[in-house]
Parts: C-alpha cells; structure tokens; sequence
C-alpha cells in the first residue's frame, strides 16, 4: 500500500507472479477492488487525496516514464521537462502533487506541481 485517503480507504499495487504486471488496486472496508486507467501500461498508483477523488503514480510509454493525476475519468500526464523518468508520488486536498524525476545524469530531484486553476470545472 502506498497511499491512504481520510476515509481510510488505500492504495496501491502488486506485482503479479505469472507474468509480472502490476495490479492495481484500491482496498476499502475490507475489500479489495482493481483501479484500470484506460491508454496506459506499466502504470503503478502511488498515492490518493484525502477525499478520495484523485489517485497519482508513474507509467511507462514508449522509453519514457511519465507521472500522472487520475480524476472524474481524466488523466492529466506529468513529465518534467528533459526528464524521461517522472513519477508522482502524493497529492493533498488542493490537488498540489509532489513527486521526483531523473534528469539527464540519471540524478533524482523532487517537484512539486500545482493543477491550473480551473482544472476542476471540467
């Protein structure tokens, strides 16, 4: 598990032993249920917003990894620029995500995004 929203619910993924996919899921009152995101692959859900409404992680595309908010069916992909490794890794109740990339030297740095400001009223 890697991320917990207010409610208690969490989520997270495994790594399948058939085949070594990612399985992402979501674990709430006692129940386990997969998250699928349409259009991605190697996609791996690192945390949720305390409501609940938003998840955010890292998936790969082509040789690129990208990082990622997933909300209302929309999935807003997040690349630092010259990076072609990002990842998401948190997102408070604003919908401010931290996370890290590698840069061209293969070195990690943290960044913080902030969502525009009407990014909700779609």
């Amino acid at each position: 598990m890697y991320g917990i929203a207010a409610s208690g619910e969490s989520v997270g993924y495994s790594i399948s032993p058939q085949d070594g996919q990612r399985i992402n899921f979501t674990f709430d009152k006692g129940e386990y249920a997969s998250i699928r995101i349409p259009h991605t692959s190697g996609l791996g859900v690192l945390g949720i917003n305390p409501m609940g409404t938003a998840i955010v992680g890292g998936y790969a595309s082509s040789a690129v990894n990208y990082g990622f908010v997933y909300q209302n069916g929309a999935l807003q992909t997040l690349q630092f620029p010259g990076s072609n490794t990002t990842a998401a890794v948190s997102i408070n109740i604003h919908g401010e995500v931290v996370g890290y990339f590698e840069d061209s030297n293969s070195v990690t740095h943290g960044f913080t995004w902030t969502p525009p400001p009407d990014a909700g009223k779609k």
